[in-house]
């Protein structure tokens, strides 16, 4: 039987007003707040390279910051024509959206940031936001529905983070303490970098009922942890402390796919022999949370041959669940220094519901490989380069799990690991690196195993900034 997708497009871009006005705005002190002043619903400020800075003492004397109350455009004049807001944050005052229709939204207030360079943190409640083609540095808040981050250059230093509803196409560089919080989170080039413990992704955002299902898929993941000096007993010794690439918490649905996962230590921190390392070491690509879901396919998570095994590793795991309900397949995990995939045995002895489906997964090299009476596999990936494609004789050829919306984009059993499955990951990355195609993000409601009917997706299109 075949499947079939019906595509719904909806443009995240402000509507334009009939009456609404191009203005072009110099750099200098106020200038860009009085144009903002100026301007009214749906028009676009074209924003010449330079500094631009705020400063009203008479109105706000202990804090400068633009406030931008209305739904209008701030846009560079191009990509090579950048201008920086030198400023404490970018907040809107009294910008409100309409309830209603789901999605509805991308048809009112929208503040839209494109081609802008901030060096500081920007806030938005209220309005919506879509903010794209810019260089970020600092966090971004925002319960605004919708919050649409994409094709941006992010850096987030310590407990810096980046609240939205959709995280997409971005470069991002993450120093230890820095999160993103987001429902759909795809596409992403992510360097996160740890000397402890912390989070690089969670799929959870403030106004999470407004797009259903998490939905994390077609990102890269660079995942870098550095030794450093424990604060406690035994001080000196170089230690570690539990790392997650993606925690899903208390989010009713998310499906994790295509996902490229590298698990590394930074140059030249090696670990030396008999070095007194926490249990739970980089743990690893999916920790399940309270009362979640997820769907977990076509992932490939390598971790370097340098990670040292944890002195205990009962609380660990690649794929690790502590109370939820987890589908695990079609997956490569690599060379952990933790079980392949795990989940919380004090949680599950207490009584806790913790279901974990793990079938057709290739698991090698690990401390624990996956069980081979689920249809998994304990042999070699046969990677070829640090891409991680596999070779043609790979048992990751046509072997995963037989289920139709599981299978190839070309329509061959599913192929197991990141280069297999539905959701393509060449896809995304070729999207991300383009200069010309539009951005381009599917917003997919949960698709079960079995489905043979129609499927719904919906898609955002944000054009790039030429």
């Amino acid at each position: 039987m075949r499947r079939s997708i019906i595509l719904s497009c909806l443009l995240a871009a402000m509507p334009i007003a009939v009456s609404a006005k191009v203005i072009n705005v110099n750099p200098g002190t106020n200038t860009l707040q009085t144009a903002i002043n100026a301007a009214e619903a749906g028009d676009t400020l074209i924003l010449s390279s330079g500094v631009y800075d705020v400063s009203l003492p008479s109105i706000r004397p202990d804090d400068d910051y633009f406030v931008i109350n209305k739904p209008i455009t701030l846009r560079a004049k191009s990509a090579d024509d950048r201008p920086t807001l030198n400023v404490v944050r970018i907040t809107d005052v009294n910008c409100s959206t309409e309830e209603g229709e789901q999605y509805s939204f991308l048809d009112g207030d929208i503040i839209t940031l494109q081609g802008i360079i901030t060096n500081a943190d920007i806030t938005i409640n209220g309005c919506g936001m879509v903010i794209s083609d810019s260089i970020l540095r600092g966090s971004v808040k925002s319960t605004a529905n919708p919050a649409v981050i994409i094709g941006n250059d992010i850096i987030l230093d310590s407990q810096e983070r980046m609240d939205a509803n959709v995280v997409a196409y971005n470069n991002i560089r993450q120093n230890s303490g820095a999160v993103i919080s987001a429902q759909h989170i795809v596409g992403n080039d992510i360097n996160c970098f740890s000397a402890g413990s912390g989070i690089c992704v969670q799929s959870n955002h403030p106004n999470a009922q407004s797009l259903n299902e998490g939905f994390i898929v077609g990102n890269s993941f660079q995942v870098e942890t550095a030794r450093y000096d424990s604060q406690t007993e035994g001080a000196g010794n170089n230690n570690f402390d539990k790392r997650y690439a993606i925690n899903l918490n208390s989010v009713a649905s998310t499906t994790v796919a295509s996902n490229k996962i590298h698990f590394k230590i930074q140059d030249g921190d090696r670990p030396v022999e008999n070095e007194r390392v926490s249990a739970l070491v980089a743990v690893g690509m999916a920790h399940v949370g309270l009362n979640t879901t997820a769907s977990i396919y076509n992932n490939t998570i390598v971790y370097d041959a340098s990670l040292p095994a944890p002195l205990n590793d009962s609380d660990a795991g690649a794929i690790y669940t502590i109370i939820g309900d987890a589908t695990v397949r079609n997956n490569i995990i690599f060379g952990a220094h933790i079980p392949a995939i795990s989940f919380n045995q004090d949680t599950a002895a207490q009584g806790y519901e913790n279901i974990v489906v793990a079938t057709h997964n290739i698991c090698f090299g690990n401390v624990e490989n996956c069980s081979e009476s689920e249809s998994n596999i304990n042999a070699d990936p046969q990677f070829v380069g640090d891409s991680f494609r596999v070779s043609e004789t790979s048992p990751a050829k046509n072997g995963g799990y037989d289920a139709l919306m599981l299978y190839d984009i070309d329509k061959t059993l599913p192929d197991i690991g990141v280069y297999g499955g539905p959701y393509g990951f060449e896809q995304y990355t070729n999207i991300r690196e383009s200069e010309e195609l539009p951005y381009i993000v599917p917003l997919f409601n949960e698709i079960a195993e079995e489905t043979t009917d129609a499927v719904n997706v919906r898609v955002i299109a944000v054009p790039r900034l030429r």
